[in-house]
């Protein structure tokens, strides 16, 4: 079938079509944990879809490989994707668009000014994406920002928020007691 898929993306004339062929080769090689889907990640990550072609679908399989890409440590390389990419989002992944794009901006972040300035598309997806379960990474990551900052009370306040919401991940949780037990101290000291 993989070979079907590459002879018919090489013989396209159009564009769009050859872009969506190539997505489906990238998510048949990575569902079947082939190398060759580790050597395409960047191309799929980095190459924008023409717009006849973007949909949910299409930028849900180049997100994928963007969140691999920064798996891979290409954090430079996502943070500049970031703005196009929350200009181009569905808004059905929105959510994670600003929070790659936080995830991105925080572990290349190295002063004061950085670690706020990466709190704030966590935030974002926090006050517009409540209800997703992003809100909880981005309450975490906004967490850990104003902890790196110094902003004690405001890590502990946003780990707090946390641990409120409904549908929390154990992995979660355990993230928020962590960061809330860093940033507070026990009483009488």
């Amino acid at each position: 079938m993989l070979n079907k898929v590459e002879h018919t993306q090489a013989r396209l004339a159009d564009e769009g079509a050859r872009a969506v062929v190539g997505l489906l080769r990238y998510r048949i090689l990575w569902s079947l944990s082939r190398p060759e889907a580790r050597e395409l990640t960047r191309a799929i990550a980095t190459k924008p879809l023409p717009p006849a072609v973007r949909t949910v679908r299409t930028f849900g399989v180049r997100l994928e490989a963007i969140e691999a890409l920064l798996a891979e440590g290409a954090v430079a390389d996502v943070a500049a994707m970031a703005d196009g990419l929350v200009e181009s989002a569905p808004e059905e992944h929105l959510a994670c668009v600003l929070l790659l794009k936080a995830r991105a901006m925080f572990a290349l972040a190295q002063t004061r000014e950085d670690w706020l300035r990466a709190a704030l598309p966590a935030m974002r997806v926090v006050i517009h994406f409540r209800e997703k379960p992003e809100a909880a990474e981005a309450l975490l990551l906004a967490g850990a920002a104003h902890e790196k900052c110094g902003l004690l009370a405001g890590a502990a306040r946003l780990a707090r928020e946390c641990l409120r919401r409904d549908g929390l991940t154990t992995a979660d949780e355990r993230r928020a007691r962590e960061l809330l037990g860093r940033v507070t101290t026990p009483r009488g000291e």
